[in-house]
């Protein structure tokens, strides 16, 4: 019998305010992307507004097999522009904008569902609606 290894959610949210995350111990003050098993890194885009099909293509970099990418919309709830939404679509990647209490319960559920997921969030500039 060969024994299967599952794929653990290292990188998880163990903590968050409006202005930092915690990730493992680890706390972050600025925009970045989580990725499950791939970890933290500073994202492309530094707002919810400035964000292009450019940076999905960056994003894209981290996990070129991501699925869902889950995007932090700040206090209020914000659409997505429809050519993001479009193009991710075409990417076969489901994109969806989020507050931020949203994004991190949603993202936590699917990173330890072991889903292809990346969370975008942006702990500073985020406006507050």
């Amino acid at each position: 019998m060969q024994a299967i290894q599952d794929r653990k959610a290292t990188f998880t949210i163990t903590a968050y305010t409006q202005s930092s995350i915690v990730i493992d111990d680890k706390s972050y003050d600025q925009h970045h992307l989580i990725h499950p098993t791939k970890g933290v890194q500073v994202s492309p885009a530094n707002t919810f507004d400035a964000l292009t099909i450019k940076h999905i293509d960056s994003i894209r970099t981290l996990d070129p097999d991501v699925k869902i990418l889950l995007v932090d919309c700040g206090k209020k709830q914000r659409w997505l522009q429809p050519e993001i939404i479009r193009y991710a679509e075409q990417q076969k990647i489901a994109i969806q904008s989020m507050t931020q209490p949203a994004i991190f319960r949603q993202y936590s559920l699917l990173a330890n569902d072991q889903q292809d997921v990346i969370a975008l969030v942006f702990l500073t500039d985020t406006p507050s609606l």
